[in-house]
């Protein structure tokens, strides 16, 4: 995780997203390591490395470790250690907790975490990845509506990272996108959302320059990666894909252009995300003031032609 945490130094909004965070699942905290199994690699960074594990009485759950590379780093070692804190301090049901922090004699701290079913990633491959039958089950399974659903529970569990998580800080993601998006329980729409990972794929403007960036900051990768998931594609793709890094800086950041807003979409979405991508911080709504537009974006009869009842090439 490559968090931010910075003081509270200002009031959090009253207009705080409800939640009911007595969903937020808690176990137990202390685990049988003698009886431990260790699975497949689930996942690698630079750092760190997530593995399958079975630990009673957890039972299938993901460990975090240091890669083996990694473990004579102390710099390394104690931002786990940090992370490992701060995760298993978290309680919302979007935000993937950790279960516990253990100090294993081989493998330093392990960060026990939740099993994850996939990331929005692996199930929003892009374009050129997917054939005509996956663009029908996209359509068929995530429609506007399920996306902005999916949008407030997040919006949620960003403003509890921001206002609501630890009394002394704001606890900012910083890496906004699909892979950092799990869905626990099953793939597919059916599955819960939760933030994971806790540092810039997403950047809004002033993070890439290096410029002081907030919870506002968040607002601008968060209207990114809603777009992606309503548009089904990553944003400014064709862009980077002539042009690369240069023409993102050129056109996106120092330019300010923006992904494309459909006119399908209700006129109460499209606002809100020219809203949160505005280049001015000060500009953009906070996360608790997503509800509203959200809420009103999901109850507009779309005019739009619904995804055949099957698949191209079925009759």
């Amino acid at each position: 995780m490559c968090c931010c945490l910075f003081s509270t130094g200002d009031a959090a909004d009253s207009s705080a997203l409800l939640v009911d965070r007595s969903r937020s699942p808690r176990g137990p905290r202390v685990a049988d390591w003698t009886q431990c199994e260790w699975g497949e690699q689930l996942g690698a960074g630079a750092f760190a490395q997530v593995w399958a594990v079975r630990l009673p009485p957890f039972g299938d759950v993901a460990a975090k470790v240091l890669r083996e590379d990694q473990r004579g780093d102390r710099a390394a070692a104690s931002d786990i250690a940090r992370e490992a804190s701060l995760v298993c301090r978290l309680c919302h049901p979007h935000v993937l907790h950790g279960l516990l922090a253990h100090d294993h004699p081989a493998h330093g701290t392990v960060l026990v975490l939740p099993r994850i079913a996939c990331t929005l990633a692996q199930h929003f491959r892009p374009p050129t990845q997917r054939t005509p039958c996956d663009d029908w089950r996209l359509a068929r399974d995530w429609p506007l509506r399920r996306v902005l659903l999916v949008g407030l529970q997040l919006a949620s569990a960003l403003d509890y990272l921001h206002e609501h998580a630890l009394a002394e800080h704001h606890v900012l993601h910083r890496d906004l996108k699909p892979d950092n998006v799990g869905l626990l329980g099953e793939r597919g729409p059916r599955g819960v959302p939760c933030l994971l990972d806790f540092g810039c794929a997403r950047m809004a403007p002033e993070v890439y320059e290096g410029r002081p960036y907030g919870r506002r900051s968040e607002s601008h990768s968060f209207a990114l990666l809603l777009w992606h998931l309503l548009a089904r594609e990553p944003p400014f793709e064709a862009l980077i894909g002539l042009g690369g890094k240069r023409a993102f800086e050129e056109e996106v950041v120092q330019g300010g252009v923006r992904p494309r807003l459909f006119p399908e979409w209700p006129v109460e979405l499209a606002a809100l995300l020219d809203e949160c991508w505005q280049p001015a911080p000060h500009r953009r709504p906070r996360m608790a003031q997503l509800a509203t537009p959200l809420v009103s974006a999901a109850e507009v009869q779309v005019m739009a032609r619904p995804p055949s009842d099957a698949p191209p090439g079925v009759s």
